[in-house]
């Protein structure tokens, strides 16, 4: 088998998912695939649990983490996650150690949304970037 076959195994050995009723991973996966970008099926699992709701439709994990190697596409699921609560009004706050890692998020959301055709404004300010999708009016 070559290295380029190889997928190897996404699943934790370890997690904490707690039962829920319903998730809205679809939807955000669907917004993501309208950028010609494929979501891999362990990142639709991971945003399953991620976008899980209970039976008052309220978050059933409040905090989320999991550990997988590097390289292995960790940064998409944040994207998928990020750009959903764009589109549904959220406020999402992306940290990280180093301004230049936020900023490349940054720049990656940028990227989605134009590949999607989402309008957006974005303010370019090291540190404080920002990007805005208007309110959508009801037909």
């Amino acid at each position: 088998m070559s290295i380029k076959n190889r997928i190897g195994n996404q699943t934790p050995t370890q997690s904490s998912i707690l039962p829920y009723r319903k998730s809205l991973h679809k939807e955000a996966v669907e917004l993501y695939e309208k950028t010609g970008r494929k979501a891999q099926k362990w990142q639709c699992t991971l945003l399953k649990h991620i976008l899980a709701q209970n039976k008052d439709s309220l978050w059933t994990h409040t905090k989320f983490g999991y550990s997988l190697p590097r390289r292995n596409g960790k940064n998409e699921v944040v994207a998928m996650r990020e750009m959903w609560g764009l589109m549904n009004s959220e406020n999402i706050l992306h940290t990280a150690h180093r301004t230049t890692t936020s900023h490349t998020a940054w720049e990656r959301l940028l990227n989605l949304l134009d590949k999607a055709k989402i309008e957006y404004t974005s303010l370019r300010a090291t540190g404080r970037e920002r990007i805005e999708i208007p309110a959508r009016r009801a037909n």
